[in-house]
This record gives structure tokens, sequence and C-alpha cells, in this order.
């Protein structure tokens, strides 16, 4: 579980950086920093997610 949550945790921070880059070149100022925070949170929920989500299909096969 701890290997593919950092996998996944270094593409979303990967992409995420890219893609907050292509942010501040194509939308105005204003927007800019709900776009950032929106990316932000994206990086940081779905590898925690996806983590728990692993490691609960972990425990039900060690269960069965």
């Amino acid at each position: 579980v701890w290997n593919k949550t950092q996998r996944l945790g270094g593409k979303t921070f990967f992409f995420g950086g890219i893609l907050m880059l292509i942010a501040i070149f194509a939308v105005g100022q204003d927007i800019l920093k709900w776009i950032v925070i929106a990316i932000t949170a994206f990086i940081c929920l779905v590898p925690t997610v996806m983590s728990y989500v692993w490691y609960q299909q972990e425990m039900r096969k060690s269960e069965e």
C-alpha cells in the first residue's frame, strides 16, 4: 500500500504542478487562486483516499 500511495502521490504532484503552471498563463488572476486551491486539494485528497481504499482491500484479502 505504501509503494502504491507514493507512486500515485508522485504522479498527482507532478501533473498537478504542470496544471498550475498552465493555469498561470491561461486564466485571469481572479480565478487563479481558486484553481490553485482546487488542484492542491486534488493533489492531497486523491492519494489519501486511495491509500485508505487500498488498505481496506488488503485487510479484506488477509481475512479470507
